[in-house]
């Protein structure tokens, strides 16, 4: 028996970002119930939401509180409120959201994640986040990548890294760092982050913002690393599906990305590699270069 995969087709006039709404739940108090809170949806794009991610670090892992979200006409989603069975829950089918609408969402029982700390003037280092995972539909033209290579190629994997070392601590301004596309086109399909040693992340050590080529971010805050990372620990449960799709950088273009760090000043410095895993886009009649 053959299953026929249907492709995926953004509708004609249209582009899509891959994108994520992040929801800032460390101004909540454990224990509470909350009703009718809202995610805004920007106003230059409409959103489709695919999966909803950090429900963990609001409601307990193993989860002792319960969510439940709206259809943007305000229908519930769901009969009633329900225990999350994972970190992340698929939406399907998609949800669309138009612009200038919102995402509203209860939490009942919340119990938030956070990084003990003892030497920061915080006894918790907060780590709760809600992702609400998607695309901007925008129209083309409106500035984002295309994702267009202008000369025949070739597809040949790429892969490329950044190692760093984290030597600022929890309210500390973010660090800025680059990687050059010098080569060739590159296609961003996959992040990984770990420590250098090869170790996966355990905990949610930092923030991340990344951007695109034309500077656009892809999160509506900074969010947990564990969101885009697909090699986090525990990956059966919160595996990474991001950038989706992928996203075309042009040679002659970067990957820029920020870090806030959530480290404990008691905890000291740490060294992180990220790995962009994707296709190089090479001319034919080229080989392939790092």
């Amino acid at each position: 028996m053959r299953y026929w995969e249907e492709q995926y087709v953004t509708p004609p006039g249209s582009i899509d970002f891959p994108y994520i709404y992040a929801f800032d739940c460390s101004g909540l108090t454990p224990g509470n119930t909350y009703q009718n809170l809202s995610q805004n949806i920007n106003g230059d794009s409409d959103f489709i939401l695919r999966r909803i991610m950090g429900l963990h670090t609001v409601l307990g892992s193993p989860a002792t509180g319960q969510f439940l979200y709206r259809n943007a006409s305000q229908s519930l989603c769901m009969s009633s409120p329900v225990y999350p069975s994972s970190a992340t829950r698929q939406v399907l089918p998609e949800k669309f959201y138009a612009r200038n609408t919102q995402i509203v969402f209860d939490l009942y029982g919340v119990s938030l994640a956070g990084i003990p700390c003892g030497g920061c003037g915080l006894l918790k280092i907060p780590t709760a986040q809600l992702g609400f995972q998607g695309v901007r539909r925008y129209p083309c033209g409106a500035g984002g990548p295309t994702g267009i290579t202008a000369y025949p190629y070739r597809e040949f994997k790429w892969q490329n890294n950044v190692n760093f070392t984290l030597s600022v601590f929890a309210g500390s301004d973010p660090v800025t760092f680059y990687l050059p596309t010098n080569n060739y086109d590159v296609e961003l399909e996959r992040i990984s982050i770990t420590y250098q040693s090869g170790a996966p992340l355990t905990t949610e050590d930092f923030l991340i913002q990344l951007y695109d080529p034309n500077s656009h971010a892809f999160f509506s805050i900074p969010i947990l690393s564990g969101f885009i990372n697909n090699a986090q620990a525990g990956w059966r449960t919160r595996r990474s599906i991001f950038p989706v799709p992928s996203v075309v950088y042009p040679v002659g273009s970067q990957i820029r990305f920020d870090i806030t760090s959530l480290l404990c000043t008691l905890g000291g410095a740490q060294s992180y590699q990220i790995v962009f895993d994707g296709i190089q886009r090479l001319p034919r009649g080229t080989r392939p270069t790092s």
